[in-house]
């Protein structure tokens, strides 16, 4: 039994339950390398510990880290027995200095102003109508970059004033109400899109420029 083969069957076996593990997989792979071919017996507590650290890395990835391998390390005993050294417990370092930033209505504005001019160059993927209202939309709403350009046609819902978030995280889909500013922005972005460019349910609320739809 080899690091890769506990691995590769880990991932298996949480995917079939619906878990993505991007995260945790991409540690996981990288563990693996970490220690070649070494024989699992000569794996040591002490060396685990050095990955988790290894790099300039902060707490937090330390902790992403600690948290990926503790799962692996669950389901081997389980499956498997005491094939791991022990897993070290959560190395103290330094805390996160990280402070969430929320921008203010006037930096908002400026933001705005300036898609205008990033959109004025002919090599530009977007016009400037869409880039300001992907901006309104990932600032009023809350949505992930790539939660917001997956949306279709049908999943914004302006009648009801409602998106419907389809297979983020955990495959699961849900809805995000939308204020009265934020829609009637998207009603105005969606009227401007109809006459720019061809659409049905299923194309793309946020269209790239000169994009070809089938």
């Amino acid at each position: 039994m080899t690091l890769p083969h506990l691995v590769a069957d880990y991932l298996l076996y949480r995917r079939a339950l619906g878990r993505r593990l991007i995260s945790d997989g991409r540690i996981l792979r990288s563990f693996c390398r970490n220690f070649g071919k070494r024989p699992l017996k000569r794996m040591t507590a002490d060396s685990v510990l050095a990955f988790l650290r290894r790099g300039t890395v902060g707490q937090e990835t330390i902790a992403r880290r600690h948290r990926a391998l503790a799962g692996f390390y669950r389901y081997v005993q389980g499956r498997h027995g005491a094939l791991l050294p022990a897993l070290p417990d959560l190395p103290v370092g330094t805390p996160s200095t990280f402070v969430p930033y929320i921008y203010s209505h006037e930096e908002l504005r400026r933001l705005l102003q300036a898609t205008t001019t990033a959109c004025k160059n002919p090599l530009a993927s977007v016009d400037a109508q869409t880039l300001q209202t992907s901006v309104l939309l990932l600032y009023g709403a809350g949505l992930r970059l790539g939660e917001a350009l997956a949306l279709n046609i049908a999943d914004v819902d302006l009648d009801q004033a409602v998106l419907i978030v389809r297979q983020t995280k955990f495959y699961k889909t849900r809805l995000v109400p939308l204020g009265r500013d934020l829609t009637e922005a998207l009603i105005r972005y969606r009227r401007w899109r109809d006459r720019h460019y061809p659409s049905d349910s299923h194309t793309p609320f946020f269209c790239l420029r000169m994009q070809d739809f089938v």
